[in-house]
């Protein structure tokens, strides 16, 4: 969803709770809003500028978010004068960035992960890395676990089962294995105004 490398508010070390979520998938979202923050309009993020993690690279990618049937259910003009540009992202609100959130999970299918920690997990770490490099760190963790995968950047249904068998294993083990396996994912990216963040967002666990 977010554009590399898109700019986040360091978390903190540790875990977050989040009691009152509805749902899995409202867990993950609220666990991975903590880490994008607000606006942001970073000189080195070639998504340019981007609040509550959507870039306007993104958001002009996509033009709209559709739901059943094409229904438009957020369209990215939201000044509506005919083109998506930083002012449309400066009036995205929290309601309607938790629509693309909402539009990610789905379209993913990261509910298919059967443990909530390690599906928060992996769908906080699609955002900053897009869903094929989330997958390849999910994927090497599986292998530091010892499991038979392949590394091919698509968590399907093979991956996704060894997933969940490594979590029901010991979902503690395969959540370490995911943050070490994500922290060399961004130290390989090599952007020092990005590193720092990154590394506490790798190492922070849903709880």
């Amino acid at each position: 969803m977010v554009d590399y490398p898109s700019t986040i508010v360091p978390g903190s070390p540790g875990g977050a709770h989040f009691a009152g979520a509805s749902s899995v998938r409202d867990m993950a979202i609220d666990f991975a809003m903590a880490h994008e923050g607000g606006l942001v309009d970073h000189p080195s993020d070639p998504g340019g500028i981007t609040k509550y993690g959507v870039s306007l690279r993104y958001a002009r990618s996509k033009g709209a978010i559709r739901g059943v049937h094409a229904a438009i259910l957020l369209n990215f003009d939201l000044d509506n004068d005919g083109d998506i540009d930083a002012d449309d992202i400066r009036l995205l609100t929290p309601e309607k960035a938790r629509l693309v959130y909402m539009d990610h999970w789905d379209r993913y299918g990261f509910a298919g992960v059967q443990d909530r920690h390690v599906a928060a997990k992996f769908f906080d770490l699609a955002l900053p890395m897009g869903y094929g490099g989330a997958s390849r760190v999910m994927q090497r963790a599986m292998r530091a676990c010892r499991l038979d995968v392949v590394e091919d950047g698509y968590v399907g249904p093979v991956s996704r089962k060894t997933i969940n068998q490594a979590s029901a294993w010991n979902a503690a083990a395969t959540m370490a294995a995911i943050c070490a396996e994500a922290a060399g994912y961004f130290r390989d990216l090599d952007a020092p105004d990005f590193e720092e963040g990154w590394l506490n967002r790798a190492y922070h666990w849903p709880h």
